[in-house]
């Protein structure tokens, strides 16, 4: 991480002609926000694991749904012939 960042300040003095110093204090706001970011995404990916088990489940019962209407339309084929038939 450290050398990460030697490198990054380094490229931006190259850039900007700007130094910048890596200090505690900057490293400890590191880790905090860190932290922070893990404490978000670690609510926010079972709400969306969720969500997509959800649509998942939704798919299959379409799914079966479909598979219905269509044994129930090949069933009905010889009466729509007949009736097409008659008209």
């Amino acid at each position: 991480m450290h050398s990460t960042v030697k490198v990054t300040s380094d490229r931006y003095y190259e850039e900007l002609r700007r130094r910048t110093y890596t200090t505690p204090t900057s490293y400890l706001d590191l880790v905090k926000t860190f932290k922070d970011l893990l404490r978000k995404y670690q609510n926010v990916i079972p709400i969306q694991i969720s969500k997509y088990e959800r649509g998942l489940t939704r798919i299959d019962e379409t799914k079966i749904t479909v598979e219905k209407l269509s044994q129930e339309l090949e069933a009905m084929m010889p009466q729509i012939e007949k009736s097409q038939k008659e008209t």
